[in-house]
């Protein structure tokens, strides 16, 4: 009975956690639109903007599922993370710093980075 009350509670964490995750998430994804939005750009735009996000969250997901790609996909977000800021390198922060909850020790590097830029 105790271990039936253990699994229910440590679900309902679970769930709680990640309701509070998909909030956040929505929450920036609100904030970025009127950011964008005050930037000039439109509906169209920030759609396309936000889907082309939802694309690169699929693919970079890995990143936080501790899974054997997980360094591998974090080395590449870094990389292209890195490519964006090439003229102010000071304003690129490590996914140590970005992240500095997600630890995956140990993990190989399987995924080999796409090239940037060209």
């Amino acid at each position: 009975m105790k271990n039936a009350y253990a699994k229910e509670q440590a679900e309902l964490r679970r769930q709680l956690l990640n309701y509070g995750a998909l909030v956040g998430q929505q929450f920036n994804v609100d904030m970025m639109c009127l950011a964008l939005n005050e930037e000039g750009f439109g509906h169209d735009r920030i759609m396309r903007i936000i889907h082309r996000a939802e694309k690169h969250g699929e693919h970079f997901h890995e990143c936080l599922a501790y899974g054997v790609e997980s360094d591998a996909r974090f080395e590449q977000l870094d990389q292209r993370l890195r490519y964006i800021c090439r003229d102010h390198p000071e304003d690129f922060v490590p996914r140590e710093e970005r992240y500095p909850n997600v630890k995956v020790p140990g993990m190989g590097k399987k995924f080999k980075a796409e090239p940037i830029g060209g």
